[in-house]
């Protein structure tokens, strides 16, 4: 997939998700390491486990469900940093 990415001249991110508002579940720190070592940790952005984005409840219009307002956050944050 990155060769692909790449052949393209993509400009890719990979984001993991906020997970279920409920109970927060973190991203397997060796399955981020993995994704980081593959695309590069500028490109893999980690919005898992307690945060502000997941510990609101108003974010969610279910408990599997981000709003709109958490998507754009997100991108903000993304392209803030690059």
């Amino acid at each position: 997939m990155r060769a692909i990415l790449n052949e393209k001249e993509t400009d890719y991110h990979i984001i993991l998700s906020p997970g279920y508002c409920y109970t927060n579940p973190e991203v397997n720190p060796h399955d981020l390491k993995l994704l980081q070592e593959i695309f590069g940790s500028s490109r893999v952005h980690n919005y898992t486990g307690k945060n502000e984005l997941t510990e609101d409840y108003n974010n969610y219009s279910d408990p599997g469900h981000f709003g709109l307002r958490v998507g754009f956050l997100i991108i903000e944050d993304i392209y803030k940093k690059k």
